[in-house]
């Protein structure tokens, strides 16, 4: 969600993985104030934790946990990335994969020293993107970025299909994919409710992070694990047993990371949804 005003808390997330987010970084991959985190995770070949179906699931879930918190007009982001070993040209792994994907013609550009090919499409309200880079070093290994976004509850529900598709067609073609998603909006100020008494004495941003926490709790049986806070944004992390996704964080498996925004032009809370963790600018 990129527009005046809107979520440009920008927090990063220093996470695992900081050879892949290297190769990230040079490659232009990561945009304006978002995470560098890449999860350290099984690979697609090495087991199903990362599979189409369990992001597709957990896609699935996050919506569960939007519905009645977030406002109808919602923003979904989700990326499939990872590397690909594959004795193809540059020019012809770039292409196999647009093709593949149903993308438009490969784009090359330089970035930072570097040949970064890019590929994008639309299709149903879903905008998608592919990029593709040489690891350094490496004469026979690429990095993948397909990243996915829509506007709007129907499009973030569309996008559950379009996640499952994309991840088949890329694991298909070897990519050792690897899966995150999340959901935005503005707070629906219907789901705060009345306050408990416990609430009436915490903070804004506490209490609609507590009454997100309340109505999930024993759904998903959360357990929050780390917390950031600072200023007008707060943000919280959670390891979640039925969602099959996630990454290692401070010594815990975490699936899911909540925040809450305060917009200082608008006035609003803005919710943030992140499985395994936000990646996003929140």
């Amino acid at each position: 969600m990129r527009k005046p005003g809107g979520l440009k808390n920008n927090r990063m997330m220093g996470m695992a993985g900081c050879a892949l987010v290297l190769v990230l970084i040079i490659a232009g991959f990561l945009g304006r104030g978002e995470s560098s985190a890449v999860p350290a995770v099984t690979d697609h070949a090495m087991g199903d934790k990362h599979s189409p179906a369990a992001a597709a699931a957990q896609w699935e879930q996050l919506m569960e946990l939007a519905a009645g918190a977030v406002r109808e007009d919602l923003q979904g982001t989700a990326k499939w990335q990872g590397a690909w070993p594959t004795l193809l040209s540059p020019e012809e792994a770039a292409g196999a994969l647009a093709s593949r994907l149903g993308l438009g013609g490969i784009r090359e550009e330089r970035v930072q020293g570097r040949t970064v090919y890019r590929a994008s499409g639309d299709a149903e309200a879903i905008a998608s993107s592919l990029t593709l880079t040489k690891f350094p070093g490496e004469d026979e290994s690429y990095y993948v970025v397909l990243r996915m976004e829509g506007q709007g509850a129907g499009a973030v529900r569309g996008m559950k299909e379009r996640i499952a598709l994309s991840g088949e067609s890329l694991a298909d073609e070897g990519v050792r994919i690897q899966w995150n998603g999340a959901l935005q909006g503005e707070l629906n100020p219907e789901a705060a409710g009345q306050a408990s008494a416990e609430q009436a004495v915490q903070s804004p941003l506490h209490r609609s992070l507590s009454t997100l926490e309340k109505g999930n709790w024993h759904a998903l049986n959360l357990t929050a694990v780390e917390d950031y806070e600072d200023g007008g944004t707060i943000s919280r992390s959670y390891t979640v047993p039925d969602m099959a996704i996630s990454v290692a964080s401070g010594g815990h498996q975490v699936s899911l990371q909540m925040a809450v925004h305060r917009n200082d032009l608008t006035g609003r809370e803005e919710i943030s949804l992140g499985s395994p963790l936000l990646t996003v600018e929140y």
